[in-house]
């Protein structure tokens, strides 16, 4: 079973309207009716006085539906009521769905920095606004780690640094830009829970004054970390804090000053701040393979390269099954996408383990989580390098005994003609002829009684007329 997310349908709060400001609005209206675009601060185009990259403005694949994403950090200066996370500025961060095909941002063409691209469509841009802006991408149902061992849970996502947003605060070269990510369950069970204060503030009443909205947790974005100014009444810590989740950052930048020390895996348990470095446990850091103590640390692990595009994983699997709690080993690997050259760290922890080296970790009421609701990320500020990225090809996938119906790229519990285009689309665990014979070969089975046994598989006649029926309905996502 895997959720996919390509961003191809323009959409990237997912409530089936494309194209609104909310989805693609990349800054304001330029002079002489050119189409809105980014004006960047580090980088200008051909003639020297911008735009350089422009909006998106057509649906890629309207069938890329993937999950729900909002900033959940607030928003910028701006705000003159009694919550200054809540303010009437910019959302922190702005997240955006750009072209990041080579060569249709200015920082990919042969006249700009000519980088690498993702080069898979369509893609999401995060405008920081800030160092430790957040978001989170929310699924439409709770994975579920398997109970037997080997049962995986897989996060992956493409990423590269984007050179060319327009941000003032960064310089062209970011010095130590640190990406934090990871899995999270709802562990309070608030996702659909109205926090009152949570929303954009707004002076309703037109008396001078801004006035506190609210926003629904997990439906809109808004400021989602918890009461950090004291208590403002019933609802006002809805949202991440308080939530487990099993979190991974890297390191980029300047080779010198991270050399690949600074990544790490961690348990965050009941959070009051997720991915900010509080209340967590680390599983698993680069070792420094000197065996001088006193020499330069030399460590096997990677640093980022600005330049590059990478993919980054977190897998989760469960390693065995004892008393009292079983014990999951986390992997993170960073694969250079231009070369296939990977790095790894890994380290196994236990479910009921709330300690840190013994010691009690402050703030947490319970096991570590086995299941999880969302995927955050956020940029973490080390200096002045505050900086901005893309991501794209974003991935979920449970593997094992919960896996699901071997077909059902969908997850409907039922494999079918559906199952076909999610496969021909290249959004299925595997998009090649496997894939394929895989869905054909349980076509008609279902979780609800149903089975590849008992439901005759397809003609390839009748195969073939579905497949050329369906190509000509829809076309493949550019990949």
């Amino acid at each position: 079973m895997a959720i996919f997310d390509g961003f191809g349908d323009a959409d990237i709060d997912n409530n089936g309207v494309p194209l609104e400001e909310t989805d693609v609005d990349v800054g304001p209206t330029p002079p002489m009716g050119l189409p809105n675009t980014y004006v960047p601060a580090r980088l200008e185009d051909a003639n020297g006085d911008g735009p350089a990259n422009p909006e998106v403005t057509s649906v890629l694949d309207a069938s890329d539906t993937g999950i729900r994403w909002f900033q959940i950090r607030g928003w910028t200066g701006g705000s003159t009521g009694s919550n200054p996370n809540a303010g009437t500025g910019e959302p922190k961060p702005t997240i955006r769905i750009v072209d990041d095909t080579q060569g249709a941002m200015q920082e990919t063409s042969p006249t700009g920095l000519n980088l690498p691209a993702i080069d898979s469509g369509y893609a999401m841009s995060w405008e920081s606004r800030g160092g430790g802006s957040e978001a989170a991408g929310f699924f439409d149902r709770r994975i579920e780690l398997g109970p037997e061992p080997g049962d995986e849970v897989k996060v992956s996502f493409d990423y590269r640094l984007w050179r060319d947003a327009p941000n003032a605060n960064a310089t062209i070269d970011p010095v130590r830009p640190e990406l934090r990510f990871g899995l999270f369950q709802d562990t309070d069970n608030q996702l659909g829970m109205t926090n009152p204060f949570a929303g954009r503030q707004e002076d309703l009443d037109n008396d001078g004054f801004v006035d506190d909205t609210p926003a629904v947790w997990g439906e809109e974005g808004g400021f989602f970390e918890g009461d950090l100014t004291g208590d403002k009444g019933p609802g006002d810590d809805i949202g991440s804090n308080g939530d487990n989740g099993w979190t991974a950052s890297v390191f980029g930048g300047n080779p010198v000053l991270s050399n690949g020390g600074g990544s790490r895996i961690r348990e965050e348990l009941q959070a009051d701040r997720i991915l900010q470095g509080q209340d967590t446990h680390t599983i698993a850091a680069p070792e420094n393979l000197n065996p001088d103590p006193f020499g330069t640390p030399i460590y096997d692990f990677v640093t980022l390269d600005n330049d590059k595009v990478y993919n980054l994983s977190l897998s989760l699997v469960r390693d065995t099954i004892e008393t009292p709690g079983d014990t999951i080993t986390a992997t993170l690997t960073v694969t250079d996408l231009a070369t296939n050259e990977s790095w790894s760290l890994t380290g196994t922890e236990g479910l009921e383990d709330a300690t840190s080296g013994g010691i009690p970790i402050p703030g947490t009421g319970g096991p570590q989580s086995d299941s999880w609701d969302y995927f955050a990320l956020r940029n973490a500020t080390s200096g002045s390098s505050e900086f901005d990225f893309l991501i794209d090809n974003f991935m979920v996938e449970v593997n094992g005994s919960n896996a699901g119906l071997a077909g059902d790229y969908n997850n409907d519990g039922l494999v079918d003609a559906a199952d076909y285009t999610v496969w021909r689309d290249g959004q299925s665990p595997d998009s090649s002829q496997a894939g394929y014979d895989l869905w054909a070969q349980n076509y008609g089975a279902s979780l609800g009684g149903g089975s590849a046994e008992s439901t005759p598989e397809p003609g390839s006649v009748a195969l073939a007329a579905l497949a050329a029926g369906l190509g000509a309905a829809t076309r493949r996502r550019v990949k």
